[in-house]
């Protein structure tokens, strides 16, 4: 059996260490691009809010316009009809490019995800052997001591 000096032992824990540090760095970053993401998915929703508002604004309008019908001649009901018209396709196409925003950020988002469960899992299994080599590691020094030898590698 060999034995391995300890301080080569100790170096190459650190080195495992940095490694450790050094995925859990693209894990911080991965993390700060999901807030990102997040913030912008917020915005979209804050965007849909004040356009359902514009919606009741033109609902309440629309109302105003059929209860009027026979007091307002001929012209001026294609004016007020001509400016809901404009409104409303004004309305769709604002709503159509928050609706493309959402789906591109959601899909931002889902990406990211991916990427950070990726990192976790890959962290998890590194960490995981780095714990066993120590476990094995300590294990050997202790059983070298009880039976009175050098810690076995």
């Amino acid at each position: 059996m060999t034995t391995e000096n300890p301080a080569n032992k100790f170096l190459d824990l650190e080195r495992q260490a940095a490694l450790v540090l050094e995925e859990l760095e693209k894990l911080r970053h991965e993390t700060s691009s999901y807030s990102a993401a997040a913030m912008g998915l917020e915005t979209a929703l804050n965007h849909l809010s004040s356009l359902s508002g514009r919606l009741m604004d033109l609902t309440d309008r629309s109302k105003y316009i059929i209860e009027t019908l026979g007091t307002i001649g001929t012209p001026e009901l294609l004016a007020t009809s001509q400016a809901v018209q404009d409104e409303v396709k004004s309305l769709k196409m604002e709503i159509q490019n928050l609706r493309e925003e959402s789906n591109s950020n959601a899909a931002t988002l889902s990406n990211e995800i991916k990427g950070i469960v990726t990192e976790i899992q890959s962290l998890r299994e590194q960490t995981s052997s780095q714990l066993k080599n120590i476990s094995d590691y300590q294990r050997r020094g202790i059983l070298a001591r009880l039976v009175g030898g050098k810690p076995q590698k």
